[in-house]
């Protein structure tokens, strides 16, 4: 699945094909930097959490980081107003990556992505079918990431009644990076990664309204592994987890 390429403008430039971009500069030209060996964590983060309402908005600064990528999840009840939210950073829509339904059809949590985000301050505004949705959202930005064709193939679970949930990434490339989030509808304490995932990031609801997202990553990928948390909870409910890689370039 590719994304889109948000460059600023900087005037008219021509190369050869398959030449590498060279900028003029006083007493000579500078080649353009490689890209990073990896895919890491690119230095903003955010999140929030909200009930009732038909937009969300996430404040966050982007600062000026190599072949960057912003990463949002999105998850909670909507409230019997099914229908899949939809996303901008700074007006630019992004792209859907996955959404999953929980153990019911009215539970869900879903993946964004966005290629080269503009940097600065801006807002991630999430748009909901319906106003009685009760959600918690994440979004953090990442750097070393392909601009086109930036992720492999998503993966999605979900569960009735249960305290753990993960899904499986099958790959190869030690450099990429494995995202996701988890969502359910329980008040859950003591959570917990699995399968060598790290909390990135997470929200939840107000008490009374007890949806909640956790969002991480996976610091390598070397061969199959399994992204997601274990928590315990006073009562078991619905359940969704959903992952994908980002991958290097």
């Amino acid at each position: 699945m590719g994304f889109g390429v948000f460059g600023e403008s900087r005037g008219k430039m021509s190369r050869a094909p398959g030449a590498g971009v060279t900028f003029g500069l006083s007493g000579g030209k500078k080649s353009a930097p490689p890209p990073p060996s990896s895919v890491s964590y690119g230095g903003a983060k955010a999140h929030a959490n909200q009930v009732g309402g038909a937009t969300l908005t996430i404040p966050l600064v982007v600062p000026s980081v190599v072949h960057s990528f912003l990463f949002a999840t999105v998850g909670g009840w909507d409230g019997g107003a099914p229908g899949t939210p939809a996303v901008t950073y700074h007006g630019v829509p992004m792209t859907l990556i996955k959404d999953q339904l929980g153990g019911d059809a009215s539970m869900r949590v879903c993946l964004y992505g966005l290629a080269n985000p503009i940097v600065g301050a801006g807002n991630a505004v999430y748009t909901f079918a319906g106003a009685a949705w009760e959600v918690a959202a994440t979004v953090a930005l990442y750097q070393g990431v392909k601009q086109v064709g930036s992720i492999g193939t998503p993966v999605g679970a979900n569960a009735p009644n249960q305290n753990n949930l993960s899904v499986t990434i099958t790959g190869a490339n030690v450099h990429n990076l494995v995202v996701g989030a988890l969502t359910h509808w329980v008040a859950a304490t003591a959570v917990a990664p699995v399968g060598g995932t790290i909390l990135r990031d997470s929200d939840s609801c107000p008490p009374g309204n007890d949806e909640t997202v956790y969002s991480g990553e996976l610091a390598v990928n070397l061969a199959a592994q399994a992204f997601g948390f274990s928590w315990t909870a006073g009562a078991t409910g619905s359940v969704a987890a959903a992952a994908v890689e980002l991958l290097v370039g």
